[in-house]
This record gives C-alpha cells, sequence and structure tokens, in this order.
C-alpha cells in the first residue's frame, strides 16, 4: 500500500473522499484501523483541464482571442506526455470563481482516469476529444475519440462552435451531430479552414458521450 502521491493528493483536494462509486473506493481508498489510506501507480499525472472563467476585455468568439483558452489549450497538450490523463470540467465550472463548489464530480472524473488508464477497468473516462477536420465544400466535418453515443445534453443541435475561412475571420457556426462526428458549417465561411470549439473563457457547452462526460475544447486547422 503506498502512501499519498501527487495524483492522489489532487484527487483528495479535489473532493475524491467523497462517494465516488464502489470500484472507485475499492481500488483508490481502503480503510485499515480507521484511518483511509490511498494507493497509485507510480509516475503517472492526472489533471482537471480549468473551468469556465468571466470573459476579459476583448476576448470572443469572434475575434478568436480568449485567454483561458488558450490555457486550456496548454493543458491539453501536455497529453502527449507518456502516462497521463485529463478530466474535463469545463461543463461544471463557477465563471466567478476558478474553484468551482462542484469538486465532488471533479473526483469522480478523475478516479474514472485513474482506474481505467492505471487499473485496467473497461470504463469510460473521458469525454469526445478531437481526432481529425477534414473539409467538404462549405462544411467541415469533425472527428472524435471517446465519441461512442454522441449527444448533447439538452437534445438541442451543439453549441460554441466556430469556424474561420480564407479572410481569417471567426463566425459562429451552426453543427450537428452524425454518428461519432460533428458537422459544422456557416453560411459566411464558404470555404472553411478551421474550426473551434468552447474556445470562449466561459463558454456555454451541451456535447457529451454516452457516459455523459463533456466534449474536450479544442483549435483545428484544416489540412492544407
Amino acid at each position: 500500500m503506498r502512501h499519498l502521491t501527487i495524483t492522489v493528493i489532487i484527487l483528495l483536494h479535489l473532493g475524491l473522499f467523497l462517494h465516488t462509486g464502489h470500484a472507485a473506493d475499492s481500488v483508490l481508498a481502503r480503510k485499515v484501523n480507521g484511518e483511509v489510506s490511498y494507493r497509485t501507480p507510480p509516475q503517472s499525472k492526472y489533471s482537471a483541464l480549468v473551468t469556465g472563467s468571466t470573459l476579459q476585455e476583448g476576448d470572443s468568439v469572434r475575434t478568436g482571442k480568449n485567454g483561458w483558452a488558450e490555457l486550456r489549450a496548454a493543458q491539453t497538450m501536455a497529453l502527449k506526455v507518456p502516462r497521463t490523463a485529463m478530466a474535463t470540467t469545463i461543463d461544471i465550472g463557477d465563471p466567478a470563481n476558478i474553484h468551482p463548489g462542484n469538486k465532488q464530480d471533479v473526483g469522480k472524473r478523475l478516479a474514472l482516469a485513474v482506474l481505467a488508464t492505471e487499473y485496467g477497468e473497461k470504463i469510460e473516462f473521458s469525454g469526445p476529444v478531437f481526432k481529425e477536420l477534414k473539409v467538404k465544400g462549405k462544411e467541415a466535418r469533425l472527428e472524435f475519440s471517446h465519441a461512442q453515443g454522441l449527444r448533447t445534453t439538452d437534445a438541442a443541435a451543439p453549441k460554441s462552435f466556430a469556424i474561420q475561412g480564407e479572410d481569417g475571420k471567426w463566425q459562429a457556426a451552426s453543427a450537428r451531430i452524425e454518428g461519432e462526428t460533428v458537422i459544422v458549417g456557416s453560411p459566411e465561411v464558404p470555404s472553411p479552414k478551421a474550426v473551434r470549439y468552447a474556445w470562449a473563457n466561459n463558454p456555454s457547452v451541451n456535447l457529451v458521450n454516452a457516459a455523459g462526460l463533456p466534449a474536450v475544447p479544442f483549435r483545428a486547422d484544416a489540412e492544407q
């Protein structure tokens, strides 16, 4: 039984020892002689994607200038490092407080990542992650991993997509789900060159997979 590592300290701080489900309880925490002890594999890193925050002056979907979105993109790049995972919390944040009150769900999502990537549990642990952008005519098709049962939480069209054309201007895009892909477009963008999702300081999002885990914000350029 290992003592607390950096990974579990993160989980503990985010409220893991509130109820996280039987599987997570049995693997990550055990009560011995009245004390709760934790174990986790060595050299593994887990992080929570920064949630929404209030807009800064000059930030908007159309300008593409969004400080918090840039920070989230930098966090996502860390997934290229071996033995890393991330819990996306873009849907449960507080726009006025970078430390949201709902820490239990953050802990649950981090626990899913630990169970799936380190302990081999056959469970979904991530929301949809952008994989590839393909342009066909006036529309762009977005492919995702972790996209089984792709849907929206409110049965409405996917929100917070923006598309860029040859003029370099960003426009709000309409979006629809087709299987495990999302098709986006705008009448103001006849030749799509790039797409962004939830690229704002405090975006309104509704795109999730069958497990109810939210899509990871992203930016993508079409292949030239």
